[in-house]
C-alpha cells in the first residue's frame, strides 16, 4: 500500500483512447445495476429484497412506503 500513497495525494489522468480503439466503444455499466451489486455485495441489500424491488420498480433509495403511498 506504501507504494501506492502517491495516488492519494496527486491527481492521476488515465487515458483510454487505446482500449476504445482495440473495443469499438467504451463499455459503461447502468448506474442502477452498479448500485444494486454494489450493495448485494456489502450485504446491504439481500437478494430476496433485491428481487422484490425490482418486481414491484422500487428505486434504490425508495422504501417501499414512499414508492406506494396509497399504503401508508
Amino acid at each position: 500500500m506504501l507504494e501506492m500513497k502517491y495516488l492519494w495525494q496527486r491527481p492521476v489522468r488515465l487515458d483510454n483512447t487505446k482500449l476504445v480503439s482495440f473495443l469499438g466503444a467504451e463499455p459503461h455499466t447502468p448506474i442502477g445495476t452498479a448500485i444494486r451489486a454494489t450493495l448485494i455485495g456489502l450485504g446491504s441489500l439481500g437478494a430476496t429484497e433485491d428481487i422484490t424491488r425490482r418486481r414491484q420498480n422500487i428505486p434504490i433509495g425508495k422504501s417501499y412506503l414512499s414508492a406506494h403511498p396509497e399504503r401508508r
